[in-house]
């Protein structure tokens, strides 16, 4: 294995004009194309026209987004060194800075541009660590990433979890991550004293929606002896929170039967419904439910839309 901070020059990239902002991506009409073609995700220096250093970044050949800049530093070029600063980084904003697991046992640890790694999330879901790849670059700075995550989280289990439309986009495979580190089938996250099983093999995203944690919060706030509608309910963390909170029916809905089996799993887990309340988990396309209830004029006092986008 690499010394960490051992370091190979990577191919160059040369741009064809002024670099005029500081925003990670740099697009394809910008770069002057090497005339060796070099891999989707491959690690580069990017120079200037007259063959100034810009950038460290990643190679991206037939995308918009012809490169994604990591670093600006000369001093600092990709390694695994450079990685597990950024993770430090990032582990410090949300463990020491915002406090986050006072709130849970679960976070985002690194949204990409945001914590500066173009093209990656990850999110920490008890103690598994699910990497999400957004581009080609995973590929090279994946097996960096699990090196450093061992180091900062020992004990965590740590896997990738691409999505199809993405490897299809950036038309590349990430099968060599997912089969060096594949995620466990299931864990179980704490998040606001509720309790969660998390399914790897038919969740979205990386598992659960972490950045509705607040929303949640504020359900459970608004809840008490309120009757509830929760539309695309996913595996019902909206639902619990406002179970949490007092509602006396709730009633949950979601047209996929795998997530409302594990909505069912997880109410059983806080012991959800409890004395006085009433939950039901309905299996049915919202739009269909929400005509059939206008139709026989039934209200609730909490109408819970998401994704937001439903709202509009």
């Amino acid at each position: 294995m690499n010394h960490p901070n051992k370091f190979a020059a990577p191919p160059v990239i040369h741009l064809k004009a002024a670099r005029g902002f500081r925003h990670p991506w740099i697009f394809s009409k910008m770069v002057t194309f090497p005339r060796k073609p070099l891999d989707a995700g491959t690690i580069v220096e990017i120079r200037s026209k007259t063959n100034e250093f810009i950038a460290w970044g990643t190679w991206h050949p037939g995308q918009m987004i012809a490169l994604r800049v990591l670093s600006e530093d000369k001093e600092q070029p990709i390694t695994e060194a450079f990685v597990r600063r950024r993770l430090e980084r990032a582990k410090k904003l949300r463990e020491d800075i915002l406090d986050l697991p006072q709130q849970g046992d679960s976070y985002r640890l690194v949204h990409a541009e945001a914590d500066g790694l173009s093209g990656i999330i990850i999110d920490k879901l008890g103690d598994v660590l699910v990497i999400e790849p957004f581009s080609a670059g995973v590929l090279s700075l994946g097996p960096m990433i699990v090196s450093a995550l061992k180091i900062l989280y020992p004990g965590c289990r740590i896997g990738f979890r691409p999505a199809p439309k993405v490897e299809a986009r950036e038309n590349v495979t990430f099968a060599p991550l997912l089969s060096t580190w594949p995620l466990p089938e299931k864990t179980f996250i704490t998040e606001n004293e509720l309790r969660y099983e998390i399914d790897f093999c038919t969740g979205h995203k990386t598992g659960f929606f972490l950045d509705q944690h607040e929303n949640r919060l504020f359900v459970s706030e608004l809840a008490r002896e309120a009757t509830v509608l929760d539309l695309c309910c996913y595996t019902g963390g909206f639902a619990l929170s406002a179970l949490r909170g007092g509602a006396t029916d709730v009633i949950a809905v979601d047209l996929d039967e795998k997530a409302l089996v594990t909505a069912e799993v997880n109410a059983a887990l806080n012991g959800f419904p409890r004395q006085g309340q009433a939950c039901r988990f309905v299996h049915e396309n919202a739009f269909d439910y929400l005509r059939k209830a206008h139709e026989e004029r039934r209200t609730w006092n909490i109408v819970i839309v998401d994704p937001a986008k439903l709202a509009s």
